[in-house]
């Protein structure tokens, strides 16, 4: 049977087989598949069975590198998808055809799907125009919702902020640069006496039970990075918190 050595071909994010190549595996000739498609064209359907380029769309597809096998006199091309060459080996009916179908599926068609998708920051890259596009919609409707959620709940962050303000609260940055430690000092004694998370994505904010003992609260705030809107957490301090924090830097000192 033939080596499937030959030259990998893309289109809309799926790999497919010119009919040379096709003809190629199914060690058939081209006017034989050309014939067989002609004869059968009711069967196949555009953009599921094969795509057909000609014009501006097949100039665009020859200057793509990665495509370069591709003859340029060519002025139409037909690229045939898995489901096209399961329908090319059914017109064929033989076991030579059947036999290289299988083996098309298996080293060739599904192997893009084995491999891991490239990412940045975490997210896929998209590999064509049409990902590309699907991945710009779905991020602009993320940032809808979350704009949407954000405006909805502006009313209770006044609130909220107006509550703050109005007993005593303060950002655990701002206690912590008024103490005599400094910023960084009280935060490493905070975290070296269990008082604050000591590493990970939670790092520096309060364990549960001195939030529950109204020493603490986490305020939840959204923004916008990296192309993506995030919600992080930061530390308010109570007034009862910050003499707590207080006696803990004193203790530590060995003050009274």
């Amino acid at each position: 049977m033939t080596n499937l050595s030959f030259q990998v071909i893309e289109q809309q994010g799926q790999r497919v087989l010119t009919t040379a190549q096709l003809a190629e595996v199914f060690e058939a000739d081209t006017n034989t598949l050309t014939v067989n498609f002609h004869r059968n064209k009711q069967r196949f359907t555009p953009d599921k069975h094969f795509f057909f380029l000609d014009g501006a769309e097949l100039k665009e597809f020859k200057g793509n590198l990665t495509n370069c096998n591709v003859a340029r006199n060519l002025n139409r091309l037909y690229l045939w998808t898995e489901k096209g060459a399961w329908l090319h080996a059914k017109s064929l009916n033989t076991d030579r055809a059947w036999d290289a179908y299988e083996k098309l599926v298996d080293e060739y068609y599904r192997l893009k799907e084995q491999a891991p998708r490239p990412t940045f920051e975490g997210r896929i890259i998209p590999q064509n125009y049409v990902e590309a596009l699907d991945a710009l919609v779905q991020t602009e409707k993320m940032r809808l919702e979350l704009v949407a959620k954000v405006e909805a709940n502006a009313p209770k962050v006044k609130a909220f902020d107006t509550f703050i303000e109005s007993h005593g609260w303060q950002t655990m940055s701002e206690v912590a640069k008024s103490m005599d430690e400094g910023r960084n000092g009280t935060y490493e004694a905070l975290r070296e006496e269990g008082i604050l998370i000591k590493s990970g994505t939670d790092k520096n904010l309060p364990l549960q039970r001195y939030i529950e003992s109204g020493h603490f609260m986490v305020k939840e705030y959204t923004f916008f990075a990296n192309g993506q809107w995030m919600t992080k957490g930061r530390t308010m301090v109570s007034p009862k918190g910050v003499e707590f924090i207080r006696q803990i830097l004193q203790r530590r000192k060995g003050v009274a």
